[in-house]
């Protein structure tokens, strides 16, 4: 059965990218739908007149008091900032049809608005970056691949890549080492990540190809290790 390399910067970016693009619909739609309330919403001077604080949830309750069509309201705010005072005298929305429900400020919207923007913002561009660069990894492994020298190597060890965790768990690396048989010297190399438990692999020979105008430039073969490891293995996975 031949197993597939997860890659793990590739889905790691696609996940990012999702989030913020989700936040950013989320704004998108937060903001067309509080402009049209608000465009069809009245609008009317109103005084705070008073500021209830609650100890304990830390929560801070605001009230107006305003006037529609000479009917005198009082309602709770929405939002509440710091530099209110009782007295002061701000301009609030309310709905026409029941002038007792109020709706959020422009300045409310907008600040809602630009919190999920942001983070939207944040999260699609790292996981576009990380996309972009796990797409480079691969075409540069894959020209490795055609036009790099191949030499063979000896897995020595697997370890976790505990910097990265999907779904809980942490890909898995190897390293390995190849020996020039003439001059001696040793060359130490690292495989990507992959989802797959490779500890078995620990001793077996695997593929590296690397530039020879900079051998610091290399691939290792992981996913012909893998589907060699399980070559007429049957694998079931049971892990949670």
């Amino acid at each position: 059965m031949k197993q597939k390399k997860i890659d793990a910067r590739s889905l790691v970016g696609a996940i990012f990218a999702c989030i913020g693009c989700a936040f950013l619909i989320v704004g998108a739609i937060i903001f067309f739908a509080a402009n049209n309330i608000l465009e069809n919403a009245g609008q009317t001077a109103a005084v705070i007149s008073e500021i209830s604080r609650h100890n304990s949830d830390g929560d801070t309750d605001v009230y107006v008091e305003y006037t529609v069509d000479g009917v005198q309201y009082e309602s709770r705010l929405s939002s509440y900032s710091s530099a209110m005072r009782i007295g002061d005298e701000i301009t609030v929305y309310y709905d026409l049809e029941n002038p007792e429900k109020l709706h959020l400020g422009k300045a409310d919207m907008w600040i809602l608005c630009a919190i999920f923007g942001g983070i939207g913002a944040v999260f699609a561009v790292v996981g576009f970056i990380l996309f972009g660069a796990a797409r480079s990894h691969r075409k540069k492994c894959q020209r490795l691949l055609e036009e790099g020298e191949r030499v063979t190597a000896i897995v020595t060890n697997v370890r976790i890549n505990y910097n990265i965790r999907i779904n809980g768990r942490s890909p898995f690396r190897l390293e390995c080492e190849a020996r020039d048989e003439i001059t001696g010297e040793v060359f130490l190399y690292s495989s990507g990540d992959t989802m797959q438990d490779i500890h078995d692999c620990v001793g077996m020979e695997v593929y590296v190809y690397y530039d020879p105008n900079d051998p610091k430039s290399y691939y290792v073969d992981l996913d012909e290790l893998i589907e060699r490891m399980y070559s007429g293995k049957t694998v079931h996975d049971y892990r949670r």
